[in-house]
């Protein structure tokens, strides 16, 4: 079977799903897992891209294999992409895997709103002269609270591409989903949470949600196996 895998967000993500990558090959699957644009080894776009960008170049990576039909399989910012793909382009996804992924907008909670408060304070007193040389330092630390570590990750483009892409909520498509799902969730993830799974297994008609009750976000790269025998008896 044809598999296209799609990594998350992070730039040695590409390098870490590799594992997944060789057990699905190991039983017999044809893997296309390319690095995205922007990860790994693989050039930045010119300027800031969103998820619907990401969708039309995995699509003509897949047309330049001469792919028709493939299971399409992605991890947090992968499942992201592959939301949209598969519901953009659904004649050519015969099976879809969502790994922890990311896609789900949610309402600020206290804490967070407690935060930007905060933050929008800070900005006033770290302008007066000889606090604002505090400024960067403070307003780095302020968008971790936040959980925007993986902004301060990327550089160039690529913090602009983070903000489109996070900033665009995909629960109102996720319904138009008429695709075989598979969906694979760790009970831990404190990156996405597990109520994201519930959402998705509730609004995808035809979908199945296995949780693994000690994964995080990382499930891909920890239980490699696990995951790739799941992907394995659903494909096939």
């Amino acid at each position: 079977m044809k598999v296209v895998v799609l990594h998350g967000w992070g730039g040695h993500a590409p390098e870490k799903m590799k594992m997944l990558v060789s057990e699905l090959k190991a039983k017999g699957h044809e893997v296309f897992a390319p690095s995205l644009p922007g990860f790994g080894e693989a050039e930045p776009p010119q300027e800031p891209w969103g998820v619907s960008d990401y969708v039309v170049w995995v699509d003509q990576q897949v047309r330049s294999l001469g792919w028709e039909h493939f299971s399409l399989c992605g991890h947090s910012f992968g499942g992201r992409i592959s939301i949209k793909y598969a519901i953009e382009y659904p004649s050519k996804v015969d099976k879809l895997i969502l790994i922890a992924s990311a896609g789900i907008k949610h309402e600020l909670n206290f804490k967070t709103k407690l935060i930007k408060a905060i933050g929008t304070i800070g900005k006033s007193v770290f302008s007066i002269p000889g606090l604002s040389l505090l400024s960067p330092i403070i307003h780095k630390l302020w968008r971790i609270l936040l959980g925007r570590k993986d902004y301060y990750r990327a550089s160039g483009v690529m913090q602009q591409t983070f903000i489109k892409v996070i900033e665009e909520d995909l629960r109102g498509l996720v319904s138009e989903i008429k695709i075989p799902t598979l969906i694979l969730w760790g009970k831990k993830d404190a990156m996405v949470p597990i109520g994201d799974a519930h959402f998705l297994h509730e609004n995808i008609s035809d979908s199945k949600l296995k949780i693994y009750s000690q994964g995080d976000h990382l499930i891909p790269y920890n239980y490699p196996e696990e995951i790739a025998e799941e992907i394995d008896q659903f494909i096939v």
